[in-house]
């Protein structure tokens, strides 16, 4: 094999997982707002919303590197901001777990306690 047909195979390879991880962070984090972002209404017209006021992508643990079986995991750090009548309420931080198929669909979320 040539110089060139090995570089045109390494960046094949290369571009088509990077479009994989692309399109896992890109739905992981739409399925993390959804999750964690809303807004709620009481009976007694008392409203609630929660939104997502930092998302950080700390990175992608592949098959075997953690309990969630033959998937990717990516670990997302969000900061969740809690609003009762427009005021904040409190603030939380939350460390998600984002699980993925390697077609990129996301199969679900897990917070982690730790």
């Amino acid at each position: 094999m040539t110089f060139s047909r090995s570089l045109l195979l390494f960046c094949s390879l290369f571009f088509g997982v990077s479009t994989h991880l692309f399109a896992q962070s890109s739905n992981c984090a739409k399925a993390i707002k959804n999750k964690y972002s809303g807004e709620y209404q009481d009976r007694y017209g008392n409203s609630s919303t929660r939104k997502i006021s930092m998302l950080q992508y700390y990175g992608t643990h592949g098959p075997g590197m953690h309990k969630f079986g033959n998937n990717n995991a990516l670990l997302y750090v969000a900061v969740v901001d809690k609003f009762e009548n427009g005021q904040i309420r409190d603030r939380d931080t939350v460390k998600v777990w984002c699980v993925a198929n390697m077609k990129g669909n996301v199969l679900g979320l897990e917070r982690d306690f730790n």
